[in-house]
């Protein structure tokens, strides 16, 4: 099977680029890029090893309830409302028996797929695996972390809680998992949104 090679691609893709806009081809440039950008997305999908392991535990926590996912909307593929995009972390709630149901939800090899509401508007929305690196049941204690899909931003050392009285809130303890054991349930927490 050949490798990809994403630089020489972007190289033709360049020279199309100026091809077209010379020869007043600006539509010839838009699809080359457009390309570049599947390219990158698709060896994204395939190198990320976790994938049939995200969808195992996604798959199973659907089956107990609502689940919360936490994904970098930066990552190639990842289709939100235009709002959510460039975000290091969002958050999405997926479940079989939503408030709003999801009737084309699909968990697949590939992602999650599904209309979504988003302050009553439905928005069609694609996570791919690379692309989460938290899922929880809502309700439940603890969840599983993907560690090597964190994000930097997110993998940093949390803020110390502000000094005076009443000393903030505690943050919720999650325990990063390499591997497919599940995460022990912390002694006391909850899952909160952290911007």
């Amino acid at each position: 099977m050949a490798r990809l090679n994403l630089d020489e691609i972007r190289e033709d893709m360049r020279h199309l680029r100026d091809y077209g806009e010379s020869s007043g081809g600006l539509r010839a440039s838009k699809v080359a890029l457009q390309l570049a950008d599947e390219v990158e997305m698709l060896r994204a999908i395939i190198s990320d090893q976790a994938a049939p392991q995200k969808r195992q535990v996604v798959l199973l926590m659907l089956s107990r309830g609502v689940v919360g996912l936490r994904l970098d909307s930066r990552c190639p593929g990842v289709v939100l409302p235009t709002s959510f995009a460039n975000q290091h972390s969002v958050t999405l709630h997926i479940g079989y028996s939503m408030p709003k149901p999801i009737p084309d939800l699909v968990v697949d090899e590939f992602g999650i797929a599904g209309t979504l509401s988003f302050g009553g508007s439905p928005s069609w929305c694609f996570v791919p695996w690379h692309a989460l690196y938290l899922a929880v049941v809502l309700g439940e204690p603890a969840g599983m972390v993907w560690g090597v899909s964190v994000p930097p931003e997110v993998s940093g050392d949390p803020p110390a809680p502000p000094d005076g009285p009443g000393g903030g809130k505690k943050e919720p303890e999650i325990e990063v998992v390499e591997g497919g054991d599940a995460p022990t349930p912390p002694k006391r927490g909850h899952l909160r949104l952290v911007d």
